[in-house]
């Protein structure tokens, strides 16, 4: 296979069929989580990364990730590039598995962390992260009044979302923004996470921020 038929062959992960499960996401009602890695260049086996998957520094690449083992529940989109001084990469996990080919190569979406890992140089890194949650208000719900009424210029406004700055947590989340409608609470959260590659588990990530978001909302009683 030809340095340009491989990323073209990364890419074709995403045609798979989505295979639905129980995954950690959908019993935490999460729809995604997405990591954001700015890593030095010198820290990179750039070479080893072009030899296992074709693409040269300059180029960028976008993938969805399979799994070996659909079971998980989940799929992965990978994207990023290599830049003269940094490496910037996104994983971003999404509920819903899809099943790889059996002669599909790495990475794949359970141990994609691990893959990423076997090439920086450094075992834990600092990584911005964003999550969603989209939590039916059947059982799970604000811990303030949202939305309320306030009057602006005469007229009565409606606030039905709004942003929240987080008091210091063990789950080192920072920010947050919640709003609702009749049937749903959505909440976004920001936090800055400490990544240990060989031991990553997603499944212990989501349950962090599904504690996380309880510092400002509940479940409904």
């Amino acid at each position: 296979m030809t340095d340009r038929q491989k990323p073209v062959a990364l890419a074709r992960k995403a045609k798979r069929d989505l295979i639905r499960v129980e995954s950690i996401f959908k019993q935490s009602d999460c729809l995604s989580v997405r990591y954001k890695f700015d890593l030095p260049l010198s820290s990179f086996n750039t070479r080893r990364f072009s030899d296992l998957t074709g693409i040269s520094p300059g180029s960028p690449w976008a993938a969805t990730l399979t799994s070996r083992n659909p079971a998980i529940g989940y799929h992965v989109h990978f994207n990023g590039i290599i830049e003269d001084k940094r490496v910037k990469m996104n994983v971003e996990y999404w509920d819903k598995g899809k099943k790889a080919k059996p002669n599909e190569p790495e990475p794949f979406a359970e141990s994609v962390m691990q893959w990423i890992g076997s090439l920086v140089a450094e075992p834990v890194v600092r990584t911005p992260t964003d999550v969603q949650f989209q939590k039916p208000t059947s059982y799970w719900r604000s811990r303030f009044n949202l939305p309320f009424k306030v009057t602006m210029g005469g007229q009565e406004v409606s606030i039905e979302g709004i942003a929240l700055r987080l008091p210091r947590n063990p789950y080192r989340a920072l920010n947050a923004f919640m709003a609702t409608t009749d049937d749903k609470l959505f909440v976004s959260l920001f936090a800055m996470r400490q990544i240990e590659f060989k031991s990553f588990s997603i499944e212990a990530e989501v349950a962090s921020f599904n504690e996380a978001i309880k510092i400002f909302s509940e479940p409904a009683t």
